[in-house]
């Protein structure tokens, strides 16, 4: 069962944190990430360790991405067990106008006095993306 409870708070902070991307709101973003977070992002950086250094990579994002645009969550995959856990998700992102392209995504979780944090997010897009 504890699993279980694993896998939907799990889900709660990846939907928390969408959320916030949608709503431009990085206080939220950062939110449920550990200190020492280690982000491997499409554009450069090639990595981005510490959670000052994952801020600035949404600073740059936001260059881009204006709220109302679309960033959808899809394909939603949960695995806990004891203090890991990992998830895996497809993003479409994009303007309002609806086009964009898809993101894959996958976060690397680990439980610290028995709450969950965001301690790897790995973002990718199809070769094809970069033609």
């Amino acid at each position: 069962m504890e699993n279980h409870n694993d896998e939907v708070r799990i889900r709660e902070i990846i939907q928390n944190w969408a959320e916030a991307v949608r709503s431009i709101d990085i206080k939220g973003i950062l939110a449920n990430h550990s200190d020492d977070i280690l982000m491997f992002d499409v554009p450069p950086p090639l990595e981005s360790k510490g959670i000052a250094e994952y801020e600035e990579t949404w600073v740059y994002f936001y260059q881009y991405f204006k709220k109302g645009d679309t960033w959808e969550l899809r394909d939603i995959n949960v695995a806990a067990g004891g203090d890991a856990a990992f998830a895996t998700m497809l993003i479409k992102c994009g303007g309002a106008d609806g086009k964009g392209f898809d993101v894959r995504v996958t976060m690397g979780f680990k439980k610290i006095k028995g709450e969950w944090f965001i301690a790897h997010e790995h973002h990718s897009v199809p070769a094809k993306e970069m033609e």
